[in-house]
């Protein structure tokens, strides 16, 4: 599908873009309905969308999904972050968290 820059620019700002809306309501999608439900959705739509983006058939095609991806990733990364401290003992969580 590469055609020129500028298709890599928005593939780039479609992925990002989706990452940063998702990162605004997962947080609070999480705290509303709990982390565990949200979280295994998440996981499906990372899957579906992935695999959606490859077999993409139109560059515009691969761009929803991508968003779709990004905006699946921006939600999953405060409810997964929140999960792996809930678990960690207090005195290394710091250290296990950055790694």
């Amino acid at each position: 599908f590469y055609r020129d820059l500028t298709d890599v620019g928005v593939m780039g700002t479609a992925i990002f873009a989706g990452f940063f809306l998702g990162s605004a309501v997962g947080g609070s999608i999480s705290d509303k309905y709990g982390r565990r439900k949200p979280f295994i959705f998440y996981m499906f739509l990372i899957l579906a969308s992935g695999l959606l983006s490859a077999i993409a058939q139109s560059f515009y095609f691969l761009v929803a999904t991508r968003t779709v991806f990004g905006l699946t990733i921006g939600m999953i990364i405060p409810s997964g972050s929140t999960m792996v401290t809930e678990v960690l003992p207090r005195k290394r969580r710091g250290h296990n968290f950055i790694l």
